[in-house]
């Protein structure tokens, strides 16, 4: 006969959408230092990418690797200085080299995956501590300033920690919670350098600065921190706004997800 597998309790594999209420809201601002902190001090970064991680450290090697096995056999390509010539292109990719390029591909998809079963269960941890998210809607690329070197990192960076993936999950599960669960993209728009208690603009913080002291009222900051409180009172502020349209039978701005 047919043999059937014994169901699961469905909250294994539901367990996103059977989070009760909280009443509880929370600002998460998207960084470079660490991918997600927020409104009550926590910060989270993939175990994944750690520049510890012995897997990372095999990547990085590899790379190396395949970087002298390339120019080993396309020395056309380089110049004396051993920079790239503009306009060639390679004619020649050993067995050894496509190896290589085979197992680099494999810790990438390993890391890939490890990051996307890590926001799986962030998303899961948020909208089961939180009725209502609101999440800082910046692209980490943009915060870079200069060419070279230091744009390249800011991108890497962006890339690596992936927020839009981490938005996307946690929007998709909040549309599946029996519970009501609200989900925001806010305007991250000075909620750097705006002191969350008095509102005081402190114009003279720049990127390396990470704590500071309001120059108004001398309130010591967590520059990360400080930003998720803005983006959490700027949450509660479009909540606000939203209701008085719904009273009044306005149409509601267009500012925010769930």
């Amino acid at each position: 006969g047919i043999l059937h597998a014994p169901l699961k309790p469905i909250n294994q594999f539901l367990p996103e959408i059977l989070a009760p209420p909280t009443e509880k809201i929370v600002g998460i601002d998207p960084g470079m230092k660490s991918a997600i902190t927020t409104s009550d001090g926590e910060k989270f970064t993939p175990k994944s990418l750690s520049k510890d991680n012995r897997l990372e450290k095999k990547l990085r090697k590899l790379q190396r690797k395949v970087d002298r096995q390339f120019r080993k056999g396309n020395p056309h390509c380089y110049n004396p200085d051993g920079t790239w010539k503009r306009g060639t292109k390679a004619k020649f990719r050993s067995k050894r080299l496509l190896e290589t390029t085979k197992q680099i591909a494999k810790i990438k998809l390993h890391f890939k995956n490890a990051k996307s079963d890590y926001y799986h269960k962030l998303a899961i941890h948020f909208l089961r501590n939180y009725d209502v998210i609101g999440i800082g809607d910046v692209k980490l690329h943009t915060l870079a300033k200069g060419q070279g070197k230091q744009k390249k990192s800011f991108n890497t960076i962006s890339r690596e920690h992936a927020i839009s993936e981490f938005k996307a999950k946690t929007k998709d599960k909040a549309n599946l919670s029996l519970t009501p669960k609200e989900v925001y993209d806010i305007i991250e728009s000075y909620t750097t350098i705006m002191c969350n208690s008095c509102k005081h603009m402190n114009t003279d913080i720049d990127l390396n600065t990470r704590i500071w002291k309001c120059s108004n009222c001398g309130a010591k900051h967590d520059r990360d921190v400080n930003a998720a409180i803005n983006i959490k009172n700027k949450t509660i502020s479009e909540r606000m706004a939203a209701a008085s349209h719904a009273v009044s039978g306005e149409k509601i701005p267009q500012k925010s997800a769930s």
